[in-house]
């Protein structure tokens, strides 16, 4: 799945609680929901490998997308919701940066 989706869902866990460090556990733990609901992309790991500069075109669309959402919801946001938005965001991407960009480091 997109990190833009998982990002969004992270926003919008982020309206379920007053506590960032409770916002932040339920994005991570909506990570692995989201990932467990077939959503058509599982062939994709293979598909980038095929053709990893698309894939790297691809995910680059993505974080342009995900940054412009982010920006777009900062400007937007009371001070005080910032903390949770950002909990929100940070627990539903950090099983991707663990497992694809980690490794990398």
């Amino acid at each position: 799945m997109y990190l833009t989706a998982h990002a969004a869902v992270g926003v919008l866990l982020s309206e379920t609680a007053d506590e960032p460090a409770w916002v932040f556990l339920w994005g991570f733990l909506s990570h692995f929901v989201l990932d467990f609901l077939p959503h058509g992309d599982e062939d994709v790991a293979e598909w980038i490998r095929a053709r990893p500069k698309i894939g790297m075109i691809v995910g680059a669309v993505d974080c342009v997308f995900l940054t412009a959402l982010l920006l777009a919801i900062f400007a937007a946001l009371a001070p005080e919701r910032t903390a949770r938005v950002t909990a929100g965001v940070l627990g539903a991407l950090l099983p991707d940066m663990v497992t694809n960009v980690v490794p990398y480091l």
